[in-house]
C-alpha cells in the first residue's frame, strides 16, 4: 500500500528546492567544523523522509525507515507547539512512535511547499531553521501558511529532539 503517491506528495519541486537551499545556505555563525556534521545529518534525513513516506512496498519502506532512525537517539522526541494546526501539534516519543507521528503530518498534506527564511543557526548540539511553509490540508483542503521554527537537538551525532514551533499560520478557504 502506498502512503502518499506521486499524484498526492507535496509539491516535490518546491521540496527539492527547500533540501538544496538548506545545503548551499551558510550557517549564521562561525562553528567548527565537528559541528558542520549536524547540518549534515539534517540534509540527509528530508529526503530520505519523502522516500520512505512515497514507497509503495511495505518492506523496502521499512528498510528506509531503518536506515532514517539510525540517526536518531532511540528516546527521540518530537514536539509541536500548535494547538490550532491540526494535525502537527502534539508529541511522540521512542523511534517508533516519532516516526509515525512524522508520517501522520506527511499524510496530511495534499501539497507543501516549504522555504528557508534565513541561514540555520548552529549550535554547539543543535540545528534551528526559521522556515516558512504553504501547503493544502488533505482533510478540508483548506491552504495554510506557517511561519516559524523547527530545532533539531543532538546527543552524540543523532537526533534526540525534534521541535517545531509554529510562531504564526493562516489558514485560507
Amino acid at each position: 500500500m502506498c502512503l502518499i503517491t506521486q499524484t498526492n506528495i507535496m509539491n516535490q519541486p518546491a521540496v527539492d528546492q527547500y533540501v538544496d537551499n538548506l545545503k548551499s545556505c551558510p550557517p549564521s555563525t562561525d562553528v567548527e567544523n565537528d559541528n558542520q556534521e549536524l547540518m549534515a545529518i539534517i540534509n540527509r534525513q528530508l529526503p530520505l523522509i519523502i522516500a520512505a513516506v512515497k514507497e509503495c512496498d511495505s518492506t523496502q519502506r521499512s528498510l528506509k525507515w531503518e536506515s532514517i532512525v539510525t540517526e536518531w537517539t532511540d528516546d527521540v522526541q518530537y514536539v509541536c507547539q500548535s494547538d490550532t494546526l491540526e494535525p502537527f501539534g502534539g508529541t511522540a516519543t521512542g523511534r517508533n512512535d516519532v516516526r509515525k507521528k512524522i508520517e501522520q503530518n506527511f499524510l496530511a498534506l495534499e501539497d507543501q511547499r516549504p522555504e528557508v527564511l534565513k541561514a540555520p543557526e548552529i549550535g554547539s548540539n543543535s540545528v534551528t531553521l526559521h522556515i516558512r511553509e504553504e501547503g493544502v490540508l488533505r482533510a478540508t483542503q483548506e491552504r495554510y501558511v506557517i511561519t516559524g521554527s523547527q530545532s533539531f537537538e543532538f546527543k552524540e551525532n543523532r537526533i534526540s529532539r525534534m521541535e517545531l514551533l509554529i510562531q504564526s499560520h493562516e489558514t485560507i478557504n
